[in-house]
């Protein structure tokens, strides 16, 4: 047993993941495994990762084999299966840790039983390097309604209770490969309280949307997952206290839609900021 899994699924990442498992070995906090997933890769990444294991030998690796690629909710699902952490945390293995991330939020987690998880500001590196939230207030209290219409969470920023996964019963979402992290956020959060800290402890190499070879590069298909998304929580209302009304359907509905020019614009703006 181990306080934290550190879940890192890859697919033909190889000259990137070395990037992404420095910063996790290099974590104050120490208690740890590293759960690492192949999602089917047919590049050298497989043999980047045993070399680094065999280089690592004091680290408590876990490295696990799918036979096809199966998208990021069936390997990251297949990870938190294998895990022996009191919590989850996950890596994209293009992105990075500031080396006091674990170490700040599992002493918030183990002070705040009532927190079922906990991500961080980040920093985003695309040509300049910038926070992708404000700095102050230090702590945000990220509540369901709220992010409903406002994202308050990245995949490579939270920690979450294993009881989440194995209690509740909530899962990333099997076929799921678009937007199938928000759900999952959106899931914890009508059960459970979270938090987002303020400070940046982590890093992406990537624009939110928009960019090509992300899984969000195609932003109408981004719209739809959300539509979908929306449409998910608003089937599981008998189970839960938080209910979405008819009309707060339609309004968030709407809404995306606001939020989709929005994102249109931008991305035209970051096209022109960022072409070669």
């Amino acid at each position: 047993m181990c306080m934290v899994s550190v879940i890192i699924p890859y697919y033909n990442r190889s000259n990137i993941l070395p990037r992404a498992l420095n910063s996790v070995c290099n974590q104050t906090y120490q208690d740890l495994e590293i759960i690492l997933v192949n999602d089917g890769s047919t590049d050298q990444s497989e043999l980047v990762v045993e070399e680094y294991i065999k280089q690592n030998s004091k680290v408590r690796f876990k490295h696990i084999f799918l036979a096809k690629n199966s998208g990021p909710s069936a390997a990251r699902n297949n990870g938190v299966k294998n895990a022996n952490g009191k919590y989850i945390a996950f890596l994209d293995s293009d992105d990075s840790w500031e080396p006091l991330k674990l170490e700040i939020q599992v002493d918030y987690m183990e002070r705040n039983q009532d927190v079922a998880i906990v991500g961080t500001n980040y920093y985003i590196i695309k040509g300049c390097k910038w926070n992708r939230y404000p700095l102050e207030p230090d702590i945000i209290e990220a509540n369901f309604y709220r992010m409903l219409f406002k994202i308050f969470f990245s995949t490579p920023t939270v920690l979450i209770r294993r009881e989440v996964f194995f209690y509740d019963n909530i899962w990333f979402r099997a076929g799921k490969n678009q937007g199938e992290d928000i759900l999952l956020f959106l899931q914890i959060l009508r059960k459970h309280r979270g938090v987002r800290f303020s400070k940046p402890l982590a890093s992406v190499y990537k624009l939110d949307y928009g960019e090509e070879g992300c899984l969000t590069s195609d932003l109408s298909k981004l719209l739809k997952c959300e539509k979908e998304n929306l449409k998910i929580l608003y089937s599981e209302n008998s189970d839960s206290n938080n209910k979405i009304s008819l009309t707060l359907y339609l309004l968030i509905d709407a809404f995306y839609y606001f939020k989709q020019a929005k994102r249109l614009v931008i991305n035209r703006w970051h096209k022109l900021k960022y072409r070669e």
